[in-house]
């Protein structure tokens, strides 16, 4: 394999790994690593479309409904038609899904710490503007 081959193959291995760490660690609070970002958008700004969330988490609409679902019947969310168009559906957190947010912070941060352990600050800080970067440019590039 050439070089550039081998560092995406090592990145997704990398996100593999993370992911697979994350999702151990939130098993234990009924979530799974995929939803724990509808969470982070509704913590952020509460009582959203389905639609929007798809956009910002770059997911199919099917894949969004699925993880809402989910999120719905362990009572984390709620998800209603909107009064205004009521083709979209409108996803907002329980008193649950509110509750856990600490919890969820915790876990994230102890997986995110044991990742980042063997980077020094300078590292770490190299390590974000090079993923900014390439993430900037596949943005860009469509």
């Amino acid at each position: 394999m050439t070089s550039e081959i081998d560092l995406i193959f090592s990145i997704t291995q990398f996100a593999n790994a993370f992911r697979d760490a994350l999702d151990k660690s939130l098993r234990e609070i009924g979530l799974y690593s995929g939803q724990v970002y509808i969470l982070i958008f509704l913590w952020e700004q509460n009582e959203q479309t389905q639609v929007a969330l798809a956009q910002k988490l770059n997911l199919s609409s099917p894949t969004i409904h699925k993880m809402v679902k989910s999120l719905s019947e362990n009572n984390f969310v709620v998800s209603r038609k909107c009064a205004v168009d009521a083709r979209q559906m409108r996803v907002s957190l329980t008193e649950k899904g509110n509750r856990i947010r600490p919890l969820v912070e915790r876990q994230w941060i102890q997986v995110e710490t044991k990742v980042l352990a063997p980077l020094t600050e300078t590292e770490k800080l190299i390590f974000r503007q090079l993923l900014e970067k390439m993430r900037d440019n596949l943005i860009s590039r469509g």
